[in-house]
């Protein structure tokens, strides 16, 4: 059985780790005079603290998951934004597991799944003290319970290719639309869950045609309504 698999992921809002970053964030070492460097904390570390502040919506360690979106073989994309990130993965390993009666062996696929999502859903689990489904969080990318899109296609790391360019390259409708991957968490931060669910119920849907064309099996080339 295969479950496809993605997260929308937003950084910290916890003001004692923005406060952390703040403090790690120093001027170029070029800068050596107290009016010089007076300025630059003045003009261009906030941008800096922000980038920093931004770059942990990649790491679960401090960032969250907002939007969980799923389908197991060819059935119906599940996806749910919600500001309670404890029962989407409650939910999720609900799922999984009613899924997973009888013994049946499970296959995660996504693109990067091995290297972030999968990653990041076992740091939440263990921060949020959830107990985990039976899912191979610790699976390389070449592993028989995973089937990553991203390293099967090139597992050269200065050849990864983004979903939206291997769906182009492969002839798959592309899910991108309104909404991309930078933009999520300010339409978090906006109330538009709706939104984000359809956003990344459409990348489960890419990943799945993905999947089928490079094994060779027959596709509807669909995204999820």
């Amino acid at each position: 059985m295969n479950i496809f698999l993605d997260f929308e992921t937003i950084p910290t809002t916890n003001p004692a780790v923005i406060a952390e970053l703040a403090a790690k964030v120093k001027p170029p070492a070029t800068h050596k005079k107290p009016e010089t460097i007076a300025l630059w904390e003045q003009n261009e570390k906030p941008a800096a603290v922000e980038l920093a502040v931004a770059k942990t919506s990649l790491d679960g360690t401090y960032g969250a998951i907002c939007s969980a979106a799923y389908a197991f073989d060819d059935g119906p994309v599940h996806s749910e934004c919600s500001a309670d990130e404890g029962k989407l993965i409650t939910d999720l390993y609900a799922a999984i597991r009613e899924a997973m009666k009888g013994g049946r062996d499970l296959t995660v696929i996504g693109h990067n799944v091995v290297g972030f999502d999968l990653k990041f859903l076992w740091k939440r689990t263990v921060i949020l003290g959830i107990r985990p489904a039976p899912l191979p969080f610790r699976a390389k990318a070449w592993d028989k319970t995973v089937f990553d899109t991203m390293t099967q296609w090139d597992d050269d790391r200065e050849k990864r290719i983004s979903l939206d360019s291997l769906c182009s390259v492969l002839g798959v409708p592309s899910p991108k639309g309104e909404l991309d991957g930078s933009q999520i968490a300010g339409a978090f931060a906006a109330g538009r869950f709706d939104e984000i669910a359809k956003y990344n119920a459409g990348d489960v849907e890419a990943v799945r045609n993905v999947y089928r064309r490079m094994t060779f099996q027959p596709t509807e080339l669909k995204i999820a309504a």
